[in-house]
């Protein structure tokens, strides 16, 4: 009897394991995200969060149904075993895009479904149906994808821009408005929040999801709390662009860094209190009766664990998909050149060249190890703005090429004309893709050129801006290597064909390439 209970205890903590090493593997894919971009920092608490809710629910946990018949058990089963095997070109297709968000969308909802499947075949769709609200919490953490979060934010921050305008000017200070930015006498505010989010909307829509669990409110309250919370937390960024507007403009400038993270820290706290106050209010006025507590029982009865086989089977295609993924890409990577290091020998401008320090929340915000920012006046009267920036190998690098000149430069108040057509510049070791655009601001035209490359040669660059294209790097077994980027802004050039005319003489003079 005693070595009977031995192997079930065994066994139970083999399925216990194996569904551990899953949600640490997501945890692991989505801490990249959440260590760089402060809109997701709140990641690293949902974990805890969903294990709490979980921890509730345990408690009036549904009895098991043991009539399960046979033939459900082989399709959930032959489901498990599906979901299992997607796992593998998830992680070939993540190893060259860890930052494409479709894909970690796609590993997160693939062990949320394994979670369900295997809850099931231990238990009864009783169980599934109980622990799938809480488990979904960690779907909050995982990246929105971008066709969906910059529309949104970029649409919220003009919005809040524009009330901050609206209220400097009521209240006695000229401001006015460029894109997400606020232009004051004393300069401009908001340069390092042109391409982030807004503070606290993500995470207080994930708190306002969890509250409606944490208290078992009913789905319309629940969805009615998030959208309150949702209001609350633009609300509170009014309030916040505000206070550091106002610190720019009567005090130093300077000062507007001090104060940006402590308001920024008060406002995601502040916004979290104010739900849970909500929550809490709501659940003392409703008429309900509490949970029923779960019949106690013994530890392991009615539990179906899965078989020794089927664990080795699941625990061996997880690893075999790891060292799949490493062999698909270190074939490749075991033919690389050595990487050509690309610098910019600012002696061979023709004017004279200023140097500008590019804020620490600027190069956060681009996750760029390094950055030069430098602009002169040419003898034709031109004005050039050029940022030299460098990303080291790893998955920081993958970040190269995401704020793109039609996302951040209409955020910072210029007018997107045009497209222009894309050039090459090239000479013997390196090939770079160049794209160029028209802009305009108060009726006067900026051409812009623009280039992400990779230091090694003969390695497509992934920036990857289609599905196609992330794929293509994935079929030629190609992942992310350091790269470089350069944007050249140019003012008052008759034209785009002559601004792209100078544009290559500036390459053709200043890049210089050197074989590590």
């Amino acid at each position: 009897m005693k070595k009977n209970l031995d192997k079930l205890n065994i066994l139970k903590y083999a399925n216990i394991s194996i569904l551990a090493i899953l949600w640490l593997d997501l945890i692991r894919i989505l801490e990249l995200e959440w260590s760089i971009d402060e809109q997701y920092r709140y990641g690293y608490f949902v974990p805890f969060l969903t294990l709490y809710l979980v921890y509730l629910r345990w408690e009036d946990r549904p009895a098991i149904n043991s009539n399960q018949n046979s033939s459900q058990n082989i399709i959930l089963f032959l489901t498990l075993i599906f979901l299992v095997l997607t796992i593998l070109p998830l992680k070939i297709i993540y190893q060259s895009n860890p930052d494409w968000r479709v894909v970690q969308w796609a590993q997160a909802i693939n062990v949320y479904l394994i979670t369900l499947v295997v809850i099931w075949l231990w238990t009864s769709y009783s169980w599934v149906r109980h622990f799938a609200i809480p488990a979904a919490v960690i779907l909050f953490a995982v990246p929105w994808l971008n066709m969906i979060e910059q529309p949104i934010t970029q649409h919220l921050m003009q919005m809040v821009a524009t009330i901050t305008v609206d209220a400097m000017n009521l209240s006695g200070v000229p401001a006015e408005q460029k894109g997400n930015l606020i232009k004051l006498s004393t300069g401009m505010v908001g340069v390092e929040e042109a391409c982030s989010g807004v503070r606290s909307f993500q995470s207080t829509i994930m708190a306002g999801y969890f509250f409606g669990e944490l208290f078992r409110l009913r789905i319309y309250i629940r969805l009615s709390l998030i959208i309150f919370g949702s209001v609350v937390s633009i609300l509170l960024n009014i309030i916040r662009t505000y206070i550091l507007t106002f610190v720019s403009y009567s005090q130093n400038p300077g000062d507007i860094e001090y104060w940006h993270d402590p308001v920024g820290y008060a406002i995601s706290i502040t916004s979290f209190l104010v739900l849970f106050v909500s929550a809490l209010i709501i659940n003392k006025l409703r008429v309900s009766q509490p949970p029923t507590p779960c019949v106690q029982r013994s530890e392991n009865e009615g539990l179906r664990w899965l078989k020794a086989p089927t664990l080795i089977m699941i625990s061996s295609l997880f690893v075999i998909s790891f060292l799949i993924s490493e062999m698909w890409y270190s074939k490749n990577e075991a033919e690389d050149l050595d990487p050509h290091i690309v610098s910019i020998n600012w002696d061979n401008v023709n004017s004279k060249v200023n140097f500008h320090k590019i804020p620490s929340r600027v190069k956060s915000v681009l996750r760029t190890t390094e950055g030069i920012k430098a602009s002169w006046i040419n003898d034709k009267n031109e004005r050039w703005l050029v940022y030299f920036l460098s990303w080291d190998k790893g998955k920081v690098s993958s970040f190269a090429g995401v704020h793109r000149p039609e996302i951040c430069l209409p955020a910072s108040g210029l007018n997107l004309i045009d497209f222009g057509d894309s050039f090459v510049w090239e000479n013997n070791d390196l090939t770079i893709n160049i794209s160029s655009y028209k802009f305009e601001t108060f009726g006067t035209p900026i051409y812009v050129f623009y280039a992400v490359w990779s230091d090694f040669p003969g390695i497509a660059v992934p920036l990857a801006d289609s599905m196609k294209e992330r794929l293509v790097n994935v079929a030629n077994g190609k992942r992310i290597n350091s790269r470089k980027s350069i944007e050249i802004i140019i003012t008052g050039s008759p034209s785009i064909e002559e601004a792209k005319k100078q544009t290559k003489e500036f390459l053709d003079r200043s890049l210089e390439i050197n074989k590590g």
